[in-house]
């Protein structure tokens, strides 16, 4: 599980110095996605969460939303940073809570949640697919 906080640590960092929510998501499959399917994390669960991890882009500072609605409305640029640290930190929170309720049950996705079987790992792309965390087989 700990590669699953290392991916999270590592969107957080991204997000910090590019701002660009498909940089980061790009940058972390490319780096992370090879590595965590090489110690048999299931690749979808694996691609969720570096996509999860890519959204925080838009919102921790230095977000380039944030630069073109401050020009465009006229609205102080550092206060709109100062105002997505807070916000961007919780995600990242919520991210990690996440991973850690995931490793705890040993599920992919949660049934409640109504997730599309093919992003739950499930093969017949049911809805509610409750696929276990186990190594995949080539």
């Amino acid at each position: 599980g700990g590669l699953g906080y290392v991916t999270i640590g590592a969107a957080l960092l991204m997000a910090s110095m590019s701002g660009s929510a498909l940089a980061d998501t790009a940058a972390l499959a490319t780096i992370l996605l090879p590595m965590m399917r090489a110690h048999g994390y299931p690749m979808a669960t694996s691609g969720g969460l570096i996509a999860s991890g890519g959204i925080i882009a838009p919102i921790i500072p230095p977000s380039m939303p944030f630069v073109i609605y401050g020009v465009t409305t006229n609205t102080s640029i550092s206060a709109l940073f100062v105002s997505g640290i807070v916000p961007g930190l919780l995600m990242g929170t919520g991210l990690v809570v996440t991973w850690k309720l995931l490793l705890r049950t040993g599920r992919v996705c949660f049934r409640r949640f109504l997730l599309v079987g093919a992003l739950c790992g499930d093969p017949n792309h049911q809805l509610g697919g409750s696929a276990k965390m186990v190594p995949e087989t080539d």
